[in-house]
């Protein structure tokens, strides 16, 4: 069999995803984050003031040792829904082997919603997926935070 392919010159896109360090200094960085409250005192620095929902991800070591924050959306004044893809892309960067969400409340009321319980609900079964464990899901504000997963205030 005698076969013939024609082979024609084309221009192909090659990306790469890097992940790009911007050192901020944040009070508790390189800490065992063994429990929701030194986690939603964390990102009660970074988020709990914001007049609009932000979706924060702090990404673990092994033994639980902040590595990375990412704030990875900022919505409304009463919404915040982000991506497990944005998430998740962030964590395998920076070789996370561990996360914790949290998003803010500017009402200053940190009840969850059904919405937020089905957000961390879906994040919880993505990170599973890919050997990610998610310790928790937070919401923060001024007042104090509440755990999701413990389902309790924890400050």
């Amino acid at each position: 069999m005698n076969t013939e392919i024609e082979l024609t010159e084309q221009t192909v896109m090659i990306s790469t995803v890097k992940l790009v360090k911007a050192e901020t200094p944040l009070l508790g960085a390189g800490v065992e984050v063994s429990s929701g409250i030194t986690a939603a005192y964390l990102a009660e620095q970074i988020i709990g003031d914001d007049a609009r929902e932000s979706l924060l991800a702090m990404y673990l070591d092994v033994k639980n040792r902040l590595i990375a924050v990412r704030r990875v959306f900022t919505g409304t004044v009463n919404k915040a829904i982000g991506s497990p893809r944005e998430i998740l892309q962030s964590a395998l960067l920076c070789n996370a082997v561990k996360l914790i969400i949290a998003h803010n409340h500017p009402s200053g009321d940190c009840t969850p919603s059904s919405a937020d319980r089905e957000q961390a609900k879906a994040m919880n079964l993505a990170s599973g997926f890919i050997g990610i464990e998610m310790l928790d899901s937070l919401v923060v504000s001024p007042e104090g935070a509440y755990s999701i997963k413990s389902n309790h205030s924890v400050a």
